[in-house]
């Protein structure tokens, strides 16, 4: 192969990874993971919605209750965005582009978990009960998370960083932040084990 004919394919790889909407920008660009604590009895409809957004639909009855549908992506935290655009990207450099073969299908089929949810309110605006029509593993515990670390979406609705309210969120810090919280297991002696 000449040097002109390498060129020209290298410039159409680059071409073809720019125009067909690169793994990396897919990565970086996908939804945002969201805390779904808030789904939780007793939540203001306001933190609901400044949290996942605005429903797409609301019915209100006589009597003062109310009903949401909400529909939206449950995507990545920035350090999992993060990770897979570096990813992408370093893959991309080792084999000259041709991993955007993959990597863009693969980020298009990995964009979320869509959730479709009815939240029905009492005469208050405070949330009584919820139905989650679609996307129910999204508000399981990741099966990627390798530590014991209490994410905000895995604390309780009134712990939450919406919650600043250091009377009702034991878990502030003086600065407003949250401790982090781990979990160390304890590490029993086999009973087959003999020990001097």
């Amino acid at each position: 192969m000449s040097d002109r004919s390498r060129i020209s394919f290298g410039l159409i790889l680059l071409a073809h990874a720019l125009l067909s909407g690169c793994a990396v920008m897919k990565a970086a660009n996908q939804p945002d993971r969201k805390n779904l604590s808030v789904f939780s009895s007793g939540v203001a409809r306001s933190h609901l919605i400044a949290e996942v957004g605005s429903p797409v639909s609301t019915r209100e009855f006589d009597d003062g209750r109310s009903e949401d549908v909400f529909k939206f992506r449950q995507g990545y935290s920035k350090k999992v965005r993060v990770g897979r655009a570096i990813a992408h990207g370093a893959a991309d450099l080792a084999t000259g582009f041709l991993w955007e073969l993959a990597g863009t299908p693969i980020e298009m089929i990995a964009d979320g978990t869509e959730v479709k949810a009815v939240v029905s309110y009492d005469s208050q605006g405070y949330i009584e009960s919820v139905d989650i029509l679609q996307g129910k593993e999204a508000f399981q515990p990741s099966r990627w998370r390798f530590s014991e670390r209490r994410m905000a979406a895995d604390l309780p609705a009134g712990s939450s960083p919406l919650n600043r309210n250091p009377l009702s969120n034991p878990h502030l810090t003086a600065a407003g932040g949250t401790y982090e919280q781990y979990s160390i297991p304890r590490l029993e002696p086999s009973s087959r084990e003999a020990f001097p």
